[in-house]
């Protein structure tokens, strides 16, 4: 075990802090050993490393299980393994002290005296794999039990304080189902070919209600299909609406996309980029076109490498899922892909060669 006595943010920040979560407890022989144990993350934690503390560090899995604690020197110093609704399977510890963490399942405080687990909404019983009390926002969700876990999938969800998640499904249909909370996250399924449901990702809302969309990445599903992208433009213009992402998520799934490019939507604040006005509340965004050689250059409708058949597909996907209102330009032949219409037939000065331009959103939405 290490005794922090003096900072050494340092040699903190080797150990790329910023992606895991920092606890200091106090040693036994503390005569603070029975204050309360702060919890810290996101910050600096050289600023927090007084005498007679020791540092841990935790490592969480995809859905923030606490699965493995390490000292500052990063020597493994506990161990946890559950199932998937949170049943403690077993619990390995160095036994370099009594100190052991109160945050396990979903990184939720264990009470040790009764097993049971706070979400903040109410208590959950992890060896049950239930609640111990309704669901305060059941009738939101009247096809399952107040009492259900994850809507019964805890392999692919979490549950961030005991109430019910907010859930936006890509059906194959087209249609967007929509289930709507006050939490602030958007949590993003599709319908995969076989017919199951998967999630593509949970995505954390700002105060606009727009979500951030990374500047790559890549989904496969369980079915084998895989989308994904990169971007061509700066992090503070790719803000969207969940349901714009559900259906951008859904066109590239269909088509089994993985080398799109994406441009522009909105800033943090719904409001559009200068010198565009067009990028309004995180519906209308741009794509570059598809090329033949899969690469994420940018093409022309003119050139060789823009990719016909792709390129119809995509943006077939696009209309489907909400996008009415395409916009392009003709190519060298005369001839617009489907969908789509002339930037220059409608009089709008901006090329639109080299980017499709998405507006005029409107969803197949059914609320549940």
């Amino acid at each position: 075990m290490n005794i922090i006595g003096q900072t050494s943010s340092d040699t903190l920040k080797k150990l790329k802090f910023s992606d895991m979560s920092l606890e200091q407890a106090y040693p036994e022989t503390s005569p603070l050993a029975s204050q309360e144990i702060p919890q810290y993350g996101g910050e600096d934690p050289g600023a927090y490393t007084p005498q007679g503390r020791i540092l841990y560090w935790y490592h969480p899995d995809h859905i923030q299980n606490v699965d493995l604690i390490t000292d500052i020197d990063g020597a493994a110093y506990e161990l946890f393994l559950y199932n998937p609704w949170g049943e403690q399977l077993h619990h390995w510890t160095s036994s370099s002290s009594s100190w052991t963490s109160p945050y396990r399942f979903n990184a939720k405080e264990l009470d040790p005296e009764t097993g049971l687990s706070y979400y903040g909404a109410r208590y959950y019983q992890n060896k049950m794999g239930m609640w111990l009390s309704v669901d305060p926002m059941a009738e939101l969700r009247e096809s399952l039990s107040p009492y259900n876990f994850c809507s019964n999938n805890p392999t692919n969800r979490i549950d961030p304080d005991g109430t019910v998640d907010d859930d936006i499904t890509i059906m194959a249909n087209g249609n967007i189902e929509v289930k709507k909370t006050n939490d602030e996250f958007d949590r993003i399924f599709i319908e995969n070919k076989s017919g199951g449901t998967e999630i593509i990702g949970q995505f954390k809302k700002n105060e606009s209600n727009l979500i951030h969309l990374p500047s790559t990445f890549k989904f496969t599903a369980s079915d084998g299909t895989s989308f994904g992208w990169t971007s061509h433009t700066t992090d503070s213009r790719r803000y969207i609406s969940g349901i714009a992402a559900g259906a951008l998520f859904g066109a590239l799934y269909e088509t089994g996309t993985t080398d799109i490019s994406i441009g522009q939507f909105s800033l943090a604040d719904g409001s559009s980029a200068p010198p565009s006005v067009s990028h309004k509340l995180g519906k209308n965004g741009d794509l570059r076109p598809l090329r033949t050689d899969g690469l994420n250059a940018s093409t022309t409708v003119f050139d060789k490498s823009f990719d016909i058949k792709r390129n119809t597909a995509l943006v077939t996907a696009l209309h489907k899922y909400g996008w009415k209102d395409i916009i392009s330009e003709r190519n060298s032949s005369g001839n617009l892909l489907p969908f789509t219409s002339s930037a220059k037939d409608r009089k709008i000065s901006t090329d639109h060669t080299n980017h499709f331009h998405l507006q005029g959103f409107k969803p197949s939405i059914v609320y549940k």
